[in-house]
């Protein structure tokens, strides 16, 4: 085997190969001359999570959204970290981690007992902090000023009398409800519908009321829920930085503000979703924000209730 891994090596396909802590090992197939990953570093890469038998349950490729993190110990459990610090701009690598040691005992359906999941990654960015906080307030201030001029375009268009908040989101409160508010981690009963600003419709609830963990949404989202007290009624205009930003959304183009008209039927600011999610790992946690595992939470409660 040694020699073996020795050829691979000698012959570029494989630039190294390292294990970990037991039960934890890497490949990196590329070798690239890109600035190098260090801790605190930001990177910005795409991954993908398999079972061994290559059933992808999460992709950043797939859904062309990369992830954008600093490099910490405490990230993915530490169970990546030996081989991201061997890693740089343009090194693609996979890693084969014990699914218990990801998922702390509480499994997911698709995957067996003593398995390993499979990661698969490439870096695309390697940043200082500075150099991420340039980027990104540079990035930001482009799309604020390209949002607030779509935003004051429809408002003359539609000649609407509404208010601003610092923050960008422009509102008008249709029908004040009762009591309190929302907090961030709530779990919102809500009657809703998403627009573009030309007005097609590219969400809704169907008239229907449905339940939602405030902490699952977008971030503009949450601040428009958390206005509304319980029977109001409300219309946010949101830029596109307070929704989804560059990314591709279903039928939601990139860079664009959307029209959320909200009803709040009723809330409960003590949400067992939010307390269970903060007890998850934070691998865990990254899927959580993936919609092809949005039956997670339902999962890890009925094994908890039940004792498994």
């Amino acid at each position: 085997m040694k020699q073996f891994l020795a050829m691979l090596l000698a012959a570029g396909i494989i630039s190294s190969v390292g294990c970990q802590q037991e039960g934890v090992s890497y490949k990196i197939h590329t070798n690239g001359k890109g600035k190098k990953v260090v801790l605190e570093s930001y990177i910005t890469m795409n991954m993908q999570q398999a079972t061994e038998r290559d059933s992808v349950f999460f992709s950043s490729y797939k859904n062309q959204r990369p992830l954008t993190f600093s490099v910490q110990p405490t990230l993915f459990n530490d169970l990546l970290t030996e081989g991201l610090l061997k890693m740089g701009e343009g090194d693609s690598a996979t890693f084969w981690v014990p699914a218990d040691s990801i998922f702390k005992g509480t499994l997911p359906k698709y995957i067996n007992k003593g398995e390993r999941v499979k990661y698969t990654v490439s870096i695309l960015k390697v940043q200082s902090k500075k150099e991420y906080n340039e980027e990104r307030l540079a990035t930001q201030s482009k799309a604020i000023a390209a949002d607030k001029q779509k935003i004051d375009a429809y408002i003359k268009n539609n000649n609407l009398t509404i208010l601003r908040k610092d923050n960008g989101i422009v509102y008008e409160i249709i029908k004040q409800g009762s009591g309190g508010n929302p907090e961030p981690d709530a779990k919102v009963k809500i009657i809703y519908k998403i627009s573009l600003l030309d007005g097609n419709e590219v969400e809704s609830s169907k008239g229907a009321a449905v339940d939602l963990d405030l902490f699952r949404q977008v971030r503009g989202m949450k601040d428009a829920i958390s206005m509304l007290s319980k029977g109001g009624k409300g219309k946010f205009i949101l830029p596109s930085y307070l929704c989804y930003g560059g990314n591709k959304r279903n039928d939601i183009p990139p860079d664009s503000p959307l029209v959320y008209e909200v009803e709040l039927v009723d809330f409960n600011n003590d949400n067992p979703d939010s307390k269970l999610k903060k007890q998850l790992s934070p691998d865990t946690r990254l899927q959580l924000k993936n919609p092809d595992l949005k039956n997670k939470l339902e999962e890890v409660r009925q094994q908890k209730a039940t004792g498994k």
